[in-house]
């Protein structure tokens, strides 16, 4: 029988297993620092979504308000803020019905069933917000949309509009992908007469 020549060059089985975890875990590292960052910046978006619309809507909702010359009703009462000594004492209301000073009728409607603030500007109406991004929170969440009227004991003093509502991510079950906002203002009517 001949001698087994031992030859000095190759990697044992155990040098090749450590090589691999080293990489797997660096792999592990830079797969979680990358989805992080994603993350970060899916929730930057989708924050920007709910801020933008909420703007939106609560900038129409203000210049509307303002510009109006008078309230026709709030949520069916025909006299809200107006002629009333004393007035009544403010409540939440979902609806508000104004004159503009071009005699055109808006009303602005906090619509619970399509989860949105409904505009009517004479004969157009259209949602405020963007419904594929986020929508109006459920009625059975706190300041969920409201307009309220407060007018002091004067009939002639400006009455003066606040406005309330929470706008939430359109989908999303992840807490990443989840936000919510709430938008306020008092706006009082400039052409008040």
């Amino acid at each position: 029988m001949g001698k087994i020549k031992k030859y000095s060059f190759g990697y044992t089985l155990v040098e090749m297993l450590v090589v691999i975890l080293i990489f797997l875990s660096i792999n592990g590292i830079i797969i979680s620092i990358l989805s992080s960052t994603l993350r970060g910046t899916s929730k930057t978006k989708i924050n920007n979504a709910v801020a933008q619309n909420g703007n939106y809507a609560l900038s129409v909702i203000s210049n509307t308000i303002a510009n109006s010359s008078k309230i026709n009703s709030m949520a069916g009462n025909t006299a809200a803020c107006s002629g009333i000594l004393p007035t009544p004492t403010p409540g939440l209301s979902n609806y508000i019905d104004l004159t503009g000073m071009d005699g055109i009728r808006k009303i602005i409607v906090c619509d619970d069933t399509a989860h949105t603030i409904r505009f009517t500007n004479g004969a157009t109406s259209y949602s405020l917000i963007d419904t594929s991004q986020v929508v109006l929170a459920p009625s059975s969440v706190p300041v969920w949309c409201s307009f309220t009227c407060d007018q002091k004991n004067n009939d002639w003093l400006t009455p003066i509009i606040t406005v309330s509502f929470r706008l939430n991510q359109a989908q999303g079950s992840v807490s990443e992908r989840q936000a919510s906002a709430v938008f306020h203002t008092s706006i009082s009517l400039r052409n008040y007469r």
